[in-house]
């Protein structure tokens, strides 16, 4: 999953892939670094890979952030689906938004 390969610069890039997509790459000065970086990426992507979909549901967005973010989440193929704030207030307000105001109008003897 993890490759390191050493560029002219004399760097370390690491490359981790998964299903033959890049999941994500980042460079390092030095070549235990990467060796390390590349460990705790591959660990922290099969702890996502593990979690159940029920477990999947509870997770906030906090929690997917610290897990490496929700792009992260979307290119390993797990879709996590969480309710926030604004989403739920986005959602009330696309359901009532113009609703009422045609009542009112007509109680106060305004044309619709």
């Amino acid at each position: 999953m993890a490759h390191i390969r050493t560029l002219p610069n004399g760097k370390f890039r690491v490359e981790i892939r998964k299903n033959y997509t890049t999941i994500k790459n980042k460079t390092f000065a030095d070549k235990s670094e990467a060796e390390q970086w590349a460990d705790d990426f591959e660990i922290k992507i099969k702890f996502i890979l593990s979690i159940k979909s029920k477990k999947l549901k509870k997770l906030s967005p906090e929690k997917v952030e610290s897990l490496g973010g929700l792009a992260l989440f979307q290119k390993l193929g797990v879709d996590v689906d969480f309710l926030t704030f604004d989403s739920l207030v986005n959602n009330y307000m696309k359901q009532w938004t113009g609703k009422g105001i045609k009542a009112n109008k007509q109680q106060n003897g305004m044309p619709t």
